[in-house]
């Protein structure tokens, strides 16, 4: 279990412990909560499966092309790959530490290799 996961379950058992004392308007606000905590852990689960996929799967990914004019140049690119389950994060993180200008994606193309 991830830590969103631990965190929702925590909040959850918190949750059902106090609606087995509730009465009233009380238990229908927890009750509320705790559909919401288990929708909540439902989504985090979800991604951290999603997230667990994709590593596994070690020749799959995004191929993504990026320019930046105000410090590469004109013509001149970067081709890289990633695996994250949002490419775009990587070129951001690429834009936000390396450069001074904003680095604008060209291309960006989903790869699997066999």
């Amino acid at each position: 279990m991830y830590h969103d996961e631990e965190k929702y379950q925590k909040l959850l058992d918190k949750a059902n412990a106090d609606a087995e004392k509730s009465t009233g308007e009380k238990l229908l606000l927890l009750n509320k909560r705790i559909e919401a905590l288990n929708k909540d852990l439902k989504e985090a689960h979800e991604k951290n499966q999603r997230a667990k996929s994709m590593a596994e799967q070690t020749k799959a990914g995004h191929v993504y092309i990026i320019s930046n004019l105000g410090s590469f140049g004109e013509d001149i690119y970067k081709i890289g790959m990633t695996r994250r389950l949002e490419p775009l994060d990587r070129v951001k993180e690429l834009g936000y530490a390396s450069v001074p200008f904003i680095i604008e994606p060209s291309k960006l193309t989903t790869l699997s290799l066999i």
